[in-house]
């Protein structure tokens, strides 16, 4: 029997705000076991201290007897990464479980992931997501000079988490926890959650796959199912410059510290 938990964080800014996104995890049409939300005591980024709302708590301890029990896991600040490196540490290796990695400010739409689950094959070292992406690279130069978002059917240099992920728990090894931290002790890597996830798959040479959302409409999902929030300033496509620029740091950063796994291919 399958288990699919959804995985979360949000920032203190917002910890307040996620209950559309929470009641989206709900409706959808495959049974979420639970939903586990990842809240740090300090948030690194700016020194501010977590409050947990008393509605989160109520709901809670209100959803222990219910078919999806939330739950609020207090944890280390890894940066972005902390909405699902928890997570999949402590489901690490356990058969027929699914951690699903979902965003603070959408509410999404009710097949999500059904999208994601009918591509899944246990046989696949394979994780999946609705929006991924490739690096443009100046073969001459030997240097990554940015990106390009790819939303259709197909595999991916890397996955963006924004659209949902769906992850096996048996594709992280004992590494994983020291890479987390090695990786979010610079403030490029911190805030860049999708490409030091995705450069960890790679290194284990595990592929991505990119789920065509019905229609192919992906850009109706960033641009109608996004809450009011995702715009603000402390927003991490905000942070450094944009993921354009803060991509590239990333990428040149794991380079210069031996860990860049797409370096091989360019």
């Amino acid at each position: 029997m399958i288990k699919i938990i959804a995985s979360l964080t949000t920032i203190p800014s917002r910890i307040d705000l996620i209950l559309p996104t929470i009641q989206s995890i709900l409706n959808q049409t495959i049974t979420i076991d639970s939903i586990e939300i990842n809240v740090p005591y300090i948030f690194k980024r700016t020194g501010e201290t977590y409050e947990i709302p008393e509605w989160l708590i109520d709901l809670e301890q209100s959803s222990k007897n219910s078919k999806c029990e939330i739950r609020i896991f207090r944890t280390k600040d890894y940066g972005a990464i902390t909405k699902i490196a928890p997570t999949l540490l402590r489901y690490k290796d356990k058969e027929s479980t699914y951690i699903w990695s979902v965003d603070d400010d959408f509410v999404y739409p009710e097949n999500m992931i059904a999208v994601l689950y009918r591509e899944f094959s246990p046989t696949d070292n394979y994780v999946l997501s609705h929006s991924g992406g490739f690096w443009n690279y100046n073969v001459d130069s030997k240097e990554c000079v940015g990106y390009e978002s790819f939303r259709k059917e197909g595999f991916v240099d890397f996955i963006e988490g924004f659209a949902t992920v769906l992850y096996p728990t048996w594709l992280i090894d004992d590494d994983f926890e020291d890479y987390v931290i090695k990786t979010s002790e610079t403030i490029d890597c911190r805030n860049s959650d999708d490409i030091i996830i995705s450069n960890y798959l790679k290194m284990k040479n595990i592929k991505m796959y990119n789920c065509a959302y019905p229609y192919n409409d992906t850009k109706r999902l960033i641009e109608g199912c996004n809450l009011s929030y995702s715009a603000s300033e402390d927003s991490l496509h905000k942070q450094g410059g944009g993921n354009t620029e803060r991509y590239v740091h990333v990428f040149n950063w794991l380079k210069e510290n031996n860990l860049n796994a797409w370096e091989t291919q360019f």
